[in-house]
């Protein structure tokens, strides 16, 4: 009977300092949730409805300072040369179609969000040279002109540990 009584004794104390532990992490991340500086709220845009990031006070998200020495546009153009080099395989844009684009450029990158720690969002327009390309979903009607094609696009970028920089980890159709 003794020890049995030292067991449950044990078991029972265990149980309640796991308890006494997860309510004081519940309580700590119900705190940071609440102190947070940044508020992500929805913004239904008329043409998207995507999900913006602001601040507190309502205006848009800051790109933190790590990003702002980062070369965005050269690490999205590595991405789709090495799709066009056949040495990446992306499911939203292909070989094909990069091969169809022609002389594509990069008109405008806007930060969007931090989706997790040292991966972040942007928005990306490309602009297209030719009438006749295959572009993932639909172009861009507001920006695109009888000479190019405008297509906006989702770009998922992190900091990656293997090649000691900033990669694309996805790539998201702008649907709207």
């Amino acid at each position: 009977m003794k020890r049995s009584k030292k067991y449950n004794i044990i078991i029972y104390t265990s149980l309640i300092l796991a308890i006494i532990l997860l309510a004081l992490g519940g309580k700590d991340y119900l705190k940071e949730q609440k102190t947070g500086n940044k508020v992500q709220t929805e913004n239904q845009s008329s043409e998207t409805g995507e999900t913006i990031e602001r601040t507190d006070n309502g205006e848009k998200a800051e790109e933190p300072e790590e990003l702002k020495n980062v070369d965005i546009e050269g690490v999205i153009k590595k991405y789709l040369d090495s799709i066009l080099d056949q040495i990446q395989k992306d499911k939203t844009i292909t070989y094909n179609m990069i091969k169809t684009w022609g002389d594509y450029s990069i008109s405008e990158i806007e930060y969007r969000r931090e989706i997790t720690a040292k991966y972040y969002e942007y928005k990306v327009n490309i602009m297209i040279p030719n009438k006749d390309a295959k572009i993932p979903g639909k172009k861009n009607e507001k920006l695109s002109t009888d000479e190019f094609i405008v297509i906006s696009l989702f770009f998922d970028i992190a900091d990656s540990q293997r090649v000691n920089g900033f990669i694309v980890k996805n790539i998201d159709k702008i649907e709207g």
